[in-house]
């Protein structure tokens, strides 16, 4: 509820938030990643991590917010609760929630915000604990500290690449779709393409020493 507030009267203020961006993710693993994502999987979200009491509001926040995530990485054909045939089994590690007195808690802070810079550290990514029917096991961890920002003039901070309005839903995902990778089977080696019998004018001639 605090953080939809926010982003109302943010919108109202013309942007007054600035968090850090995942990084992107490009070369050789944005290749890796969509060739992973032609042969996709099916992914069955087991719970939390420590097992939290039932109906824990969370884990059930958790939850939901991976199901999304993981469909975002282009990885799975399906991502759910029930899916008895599931490729992967995966369990989320939720981040615990805000101290009481850092400005995303206190809506009090919200209107200083629009002359005064509020900065307040926050652990941002995500950790998965995910594992395939093989009994592969692949731990995802995107974690990593940075500063948000809420002021009125947040918006020449998200000038910088790696800063913006809102979280890049795509970069985040990104980056845990690399950490999955070991969970794809790796595609054909050039050397698997060297051993192929020559074909043509090549094939007739042989290597004299």
């Amino acid at each position: 509820m605090t953080r939809t507030l926010l982003a109302v009267v943010c919108l109202a203020a013309l942007g007054c938030a600035s968090v850090p961006l995942a990084p992107r993710v490009t070369g050789d693993e944005a290749g890796l990643l969509a060739a992973a994502a032609r042969v996709p999987k099916r992914a069955v979200i087991v719970g939390c991590v420590p097992v939290p009491p039932a109906g824990s509001e969370p884990c059930v926040v958790a939850t939901r917010r991976a199901t999304e995530l993981l469909r975002d990485t282009g990885l799975f054909s399906q991502v759910g609760a029930s899916l008895p045939d599931a490729d992967v089994l995966v369990q989320v590690h939720p981040q615990p929630g805000h101290d009481e007195d850092t400005p995303p808690s206190n809506p009090g802070f919200l209107v200083l915000s629009a002359f005064v810079p509020l900065w307040w550290s926050e652990t941002l990514g995500w950790r998965l604990s995910v594992r395939d029917r093989s009994g592969r096991e692949v731990e995802v961890d995107t974690r990593r500290d940075g500063t948000e920002v809420v002021w009125g003039l947040a918006a020449l901070l998200n000038v910088a690449p790696d800063r913006g309005f809102l979280p890049d839903v795509e970069r985040e995902a990104a980056q845990v779709g690399v950490q999955l990778l070991p969970l794809w089977p790796p595609a054909p080696s050039s050397a698997a393409e060297d051993r192929r019998p020559a074909s043509g004018p090549e094939a007739g001639r042989e290597k004299r020493p």
